[in-house]
């Protein structure tokens, strides 16, 4: 079903003429994050049954840096015929062009939507070796040592960025921030112990938690997510702002 509705949703935005000859060589499909993130996985997962379901390869490329918007501007070069798409991210799509009015693209105008395919929770979590273990001690911590704990993220202007900047609003909290390429490299510091918080979607920091690598302190979720059961919704904690979720579709360049 999934497969289907991508194929067909990728043949109708080329329009009626090309309906009958698209596609007869490769596709790319453009991750504008480095490897290892959910939006990398995503793509991953997607490309194998969708080019399986249009009968030509589909590759995926990633393109990373500037909190997904160097990946996004490849995109809104390409040539309009659908053989470049690219992952559209809240943090391309939303968040960085928002805060950043210079960004050489404009989502609603420069894209075509495809599709929106889904919507994963965020979490805030820590290393092991953080002292403190729950929201409580965690805020208790920050509070009392302003400045001295940084966080991780995929990047300036993503949805972890503005998140963990949200929540450091709601909570009079001050943690600085160290905005990577994607969640990947993010991740690899964090569990490394370089990095002692990271805010990250969950698909690709569950792994590390389940491993018990991280420490989940809240999940931004409608509601508890199973597979950590007693991981609350930041809703819960009283910071219901920052309890939205992560968005991904798929774009291409607007004729």
């Amino acid at each position: 079903m999934v497969k289907t509705l991508l194929a067909w949703a990728c043949v109708c935005t080329l329009g009626s003429a090309f309906a009958q000859t698209y596609p007869s060589k490769p596709i790319r499909l453009l991750v504008p994050f480095a490897p290892g993130g959910s939006t990398d996985l995503i793509a991953r997962i997607v490309a194998d049954p969708l080019g399986k379901a249009l009968g030509q390869p589909v590759v995926v490329e990633n393109k990373a840096g500037g909190g997904g918007v160097i990946g996004a501007l490849e995109v809104s070069r390409a040539a309009p015929d659908g053989y470049t798409l690219g992952l559209a991210t809240a943090s391309s799509a939303a968040t960085n062009p928002a805060i950043n009015p210079a960004i050489a693209y404009k989502p609603l105008t420069d894209f075509t939507p495809v599709i929106n395919m889904v919507a994963t929770p965020n979490v805030l979590a820590i290393h092991p070796s953080f002292p403190a273990k729950d929201m409580a001690g965690f805020l208790k911590e920050l509070r009392a040592k302003p400045g001295r704990y940084d966080y991780a993220s995929s990047g300036t202007g993503g949805i972890g960025h503005l998140q963990m900047e949200l929540f450091k609003q709601l909570s009079n909290t001050f943690v600085v921030h160290i905005p990577y390429a994607g969640a990947g490299p993010a991740l690899r510091d964090t569990v490394g112990g370089q990095v002692p918080i990271i805010f990250d979607n969950l698909p690709s920091a569950l792994p590390h938690i389940q491993g018990k690598r991280l420490v989940a302190l809240a999940v931004a979720a409608p509601e508890r997510v199973a597979e950590l059961p007693d991981v609350p919704t930041f809703k819960e904690l009283g910071m219901a702002p920052v309890n939205r979720p992560a968005l991904y579709g798929i774009c291409k360049t607007r004729p």
